[in-house]
């Protein structure tokens, strides 16, 4: 016990020291610290000190600490501090920042800029930047309907492990949707889905295991992923999961 106790003790002061360091480096100019510092600061957390520091960043033009500060302002609901922040972000490259004007311009129904928001994201390398542009592109919203293209950009997205795009490609796949009707495909699609947490993905495959679409039909299965599905926040899961059960 004494040993394990010298030993937090140690890293409390490792941690202390590293993060002292950082915060010297942050006052000296390097951006890149002071977005290491307000890390260190959410994560214990100190919400007041991260947002310092990622403020700090953000004046210094590092991307990300504007995305964290954004994040920060958003979850405050201080909207308008959060588009600035986000829209400092996107003009450095960070592809998080990008997507995020997306959805809220989403949100405000303005479509022709949150497609153009996705756009860059996924040019960044956004896997939910990628995503959001699929569905934009699967729905015809804001430019031409074009499911091949959609396809394509939900490829792209589930490959970076967005488990919104690889549940939407296998929904393609089940739904012949501009892709050739292909149930096993989908399946895997959705078990993909599902281990990157994504709740509609286990319904999905809880729905392939009750039909036998791609998969053998099994009960026990479909219970096991509506009810993963249930866990993670999705109401359709716990209903399904309580239709089997009964």
């Amino acid at each position: 016990m004494k040993k394990l106790l010298i030993m937090v003790l140690a890293f409390g002061t490792l941690y202390a020291t590293t993060l002292k360091e950082t915060i010297k480096k942050c006052n000296s100019g390097d951006a890149i610290a002071c977005t290491m510092a307000g890390y260190d600061y959410q994560a214990v957390p100190n919400m007041s000190m991260a947002k310092e520091f990622y403020e700090k960043a953000c004046n210094l033009d590092e991307p990300n600490g504007c995305y964290k500060l954004g994040l920060i302002y958003l979850d405050i609901a201080v909207m308008d501090k959060a588009i600035k922040t986000f829209k400092k972000g996107c003009d450095n490259f960070a592809q998080d920042a990008c997507n995020e004007l997306g959805i809220i311009y989403d949100y405000k129904k303005q479509h022709n800029k949150a497609f153009n928001y996705y756009k860059l994201a996924c040019g960044y390398n956004s896997a939910e930047g990628c995503n959001n542009l699929g569905y934009y592109y699967l729905i015809g919203k804001s430019v031409k309907k074009d499911s091949t293209k959609a396809a394509e950009l939900f490829v792209k997205a589930c490959a970076k492990n967005s488990g919104s795009a690889c549940n939407n490609l296998g929904l393609m796949y089940a739904n012949s949707e501009g892709l050739e009707k292909n149930f096993k495909k989908a399946a895997n699609l959705f078990v993909k889905s599902c281990n990157l947490q994504f709740a509609k993905g286990c319904s999905n495959l809880g729905v392939a295991y009750v039909t036998g679409r791609g998969v053998s039909k099994n009960r026990d299965k479909a219970k096991e992923y509506f009810k993963k599905s249930c866990t993670i926040g999705l109401e359709e899961g716990c209903r399904n999961y309580e239709r089997l059960t009964k």
